[in-house]
C-alpha cells in the first residue's frame, strides 16, 4: 500500500486535535504530504413575501474568510511538518461538495465522524462524502488521537473466522467483535443508493457509522 497524499477536513470552528493527529501519523508512516482542507457555507438571502429579511454582508464575508485563514496557521502550528509537505486548502462553499471535489488531490481522507443529525449545509455530511468523493475514507471519532493498526504496504497480514449469522444487526455484531478483540479500526465498504435526492445507506454501513466507538476505514 503507498499513500503519497492524506487529506484531512478541519471544520472551521474545531478546537480538538484528535483526526488531525490520527492523519498526520499515518502520513509521517508512509512520508506522504498532508492537506488540510475546510469550508464554510454562505447562509442564502432570508425572503419572506418577496422581501429580504436578513442576508450575508460583505462584513460577514470577509470574517468567514479571516478565520478560514486563521485555522489554516492553527492547522500549521499543530502538524509542525515541513512548508513542502503540507497544504491548506478552504473555500467559502458547502464542505460537502468542496470536500468531494478536493478528493480527487487525495489517496486518503481523514475526518472527524460526527453524531447523526438533521442536514444542515454548514457542517461535513461524512455520508455523503464517503459516497461522493470515490477514495478510502478514515473516520475517526470523538476523543480519538491516535492509530495504532499497521497497514501493510505490499501485502496483508491476517487471520479469518467464519461466524453463523444471528438476529443480531451486523453493525452491532462488527462492533462488539472489535471491542472484544481491542481493535482500533474497522475496515469495510461503504455502499449506498441515492433515493428522492438523498443518500441513504444500507443497515450494515449505516450502523458502523452511527456505533462504531473506534476508526473505521470505508470506500464506496
Amino acid at each position: 500500500m503507498f499513500l503519497a497524499n492524506v487529506m484531512v477536513y478541519v471544520d472551521p470552528q474545531q478546537q480538538d486535535e484528535g483526526q488531525i493527529r490520527v492523519a498526520e501519523g499515518i502520513a509521517d508512516k508512509f512520508h506522504a504530504s498532508m492537506i488540510g482542507v475546510s469550508a464554510s457555507a454562505i447562509d442564502p438571502p432570508f425572503v419572506a413575501e418577496g422581501v429580504i429579511i436578513e442576508q450575508t454582508t460583505e462584513d460577514d464575508v470577509r470574517r468567514m474568510r479571516a478565520d478560514l485563514a486563521a485555522k489554516g496557521e492553527w492547522f500549521g502550528k499543530i502538524t509542525g511538518r515541513e512548508r513542502h509537505k503540507l497544504e491548506w486548502r478552504w473555500a467559502l462553499e458547502s464542505p460537502t461538495a468542496f470536500l468531494a471535489e478536493q478528493a480527487r488531490a487525495a489517496d486518503l481522507v481523514v475526518f472527524k465522524r460526527r453524531k447523526a443529525q438533521s442536514y444542515n449545509f454548514h457542517y461535513l455530511d461524512s455520508a455523503e462524502a464517503i459516497l461522493r468523493m470515490g477514495r478510502p475514507t478514515l473516520s475517526v471519532p470523538e476523543g480519538v488521537t491516535g492509530l495504532s493498526a499497521d497497514l501493510e504496504r505490499h501485502s496483508v497480514n491476517c487471520q479469518f473466522d467464519v461466524r453463523v449469522h444471528t438476529a443480531e444487526p451486523d453493525a452491532g455484531y462488527l462492533v462488539r467483535l472489535a471491542k472484544s478483540e481491542g481493535a482500533d479500526l474497522i475496515v469495510t465498504g461503504g455502499y449506498g443508493h441515492s433515493r428522492l435526492g438523498e443518500w441513504m445507506f444500507g443497515g450494515m454501513t449505516r450502523g458502523l457509522l452511527q456505533q462504531a466507538p473506534i476508526c473505521l476505514l470505508m470506500s464506496h
